[in-house]
């Protein structure tokens, strides 16, 4: 499990697709910045993914996020993150249970139970 990496801060590098046995990734309140590199589909084992409070993580999911079937929860809140779901979401919800998103400056909140 990695979580509370508080003090990490630029992009997120490429190489966290090699750590394929991850079961919890929580990268919120950090100084990460740009996108989510397409490598994080490789992240099988992801159970949870939780950006919530990563103001700089910006664009959109990669559709290598469709690989992530193990996800259970996927929260991204106060980020620039469009909130633009792409397509291959939905090859997650057999096992997606908690979907959470919202985006920084906007007063609107998306919150899906499956």
């Amino acid at each position: 499990m990695l979580h509370r990496l508080t003090g990490i801060r630029g992009p997120i590098p490429p190489e966290i697709g090699n750590l394929s046995n991850l079961k919890d990734l929580e990268l919120g309140d950090t100084r990460l910045s740009g996108q989510l590199p397409s490598a994080i589909g490789n992240l099988t084992s992801l159970t949870s993914l939780i950006l919530d409070g990563a103001e700089n993580i910006s664009g959109t999911l990669p559709t290598e996020f469709a690989m992530m079937t193990s996800l259970r929860t996927l929260r991204f809140q106060d980020t620039l993150m469009k909130q633009t779901l792409i397509p291959e979401l939905g090859q997650l919800a057999p096992n997606l249970h908690s979907l959470v998103v919202t985006q920084k400056d906007s007063l609107s909140t998306r919150r899906i139970q499956m």
